[in-house]
């Protein structure tokens, strides 16, 4: 079996897994999972941060500071200057402004939605034995790439997927478009579901709480809700696999501060 489901949006997809399931609530553990594994309390309250989470945002922010990027692109602005020579503002100099001249001088900023098209994937399958902890830093990581790349003019999609392995070789793809290239990037609107592991412990799990009897019992629906499998991506994408305990980029922000700096270099942008 070979299953594969896709969401356009983070949007619809919390509207997916926020239906109804034949499975009793009891035996689900996108409901009776605590805080110790998914970071909140209940369903609802991951539901209730899905497009909010400040937190989130504090510890992209934080691992950001770490890095310093090179200065990527420049362009001209007009100001206005005091006196002496410079390029006259005819419109200004009719209406008899006392300040008519004006001057081109570098302008740092970015133009932003015309660069290269960088598409990120993140695998957020992993095992019960991946701490919280570990979770979160590895998505702000993903996430400080994102913002890193869009302020040095690219254009980034990121796609939150779960690859899972269930018995006799079955295997499903969920994936999720949380950000679309066209779109500037909100860290607010997609921290969590880069970076929150009730992501997968209470949203991917429920989306597999919704498939049928024959799907529930493949993937062990209930129980261990399978194995973290590979993710295939189309090539060029920046691929970020699933999580585990051992991976030492995300045992500390220091570490995941230098892979963030070694992935952005692999895509051009220089780091101080």
């Amino acid at each position: 079996m070979k299953v594969v489901k896709e969401w356009a949006s983070m949007a619809e997809f919390v509207d997916y897994v926020s239906g109804p399931s034949e499975m009793p609530d009891d035996t689900r553990a996108s409901l009776r999972s605590g805080s110790g594994s998914t970071g909140t309390d209940t369903f609802e309250e991951a539901t209730a941060i899905a497009f909010n989470w400040p937190e989130g945002v504090a510890q992209v922010e934080e691992m950001k500071a770490r890095i310093a990027l090179a200065s990527q692109r420049t362009r001209t602005k007009v100001v206005a200057r005091e006196a002496g020579p410079g390029v006259l503002s005819m419109g200004k100099f009719i209406a008899g402004h006392p300040q008519p001249y004006m001057s081109l001088v570098p302008d740092s900023r970015v133009r932003r939605g015309k660069g290269k098209v960088v598409r990120i994937a993140i695998n957020s399958a992993v095992g019960g034995y991946v701490s919280t902890d570990v979770i979160m830093k590895r998505g702000a990581a993903v996430l400080a790439l994102s913002q890193a790349l869009e302020q040095t003019g690219h254009r980034v999609e990121i796609m939150v997927g779960d690859s899972t392995s269930g018995q006799r070789n079955s295997v499903y793809h969920f994936r999720v478009t949380v950000k679309r290239a066209e779109q500037k990037l909100n860290l607010n609107s997609v921290a969590f579901a880069v970076a929150h592991p009730a992501m997968q412990r209470r949203f991917f799990f429920s989306a597999e709480e919704r498939g049928d009897a024959k799907f529930r019992e493949t993937f062990r629906v209930g129980q261990s809700y399978g194995n973290p499998a590979p993710m295939v991506v189309p090539e060029g994408t920046i691929l970020v696999p699933e999580a585990k305990s051992t991976s030492r980029e995300w045992q500390s922000v220091e570490a995941a501060s230098e892979w963030l700096t070694r992935t952005l270099e692999a895509q051009g942008v220089k780091v101080k």
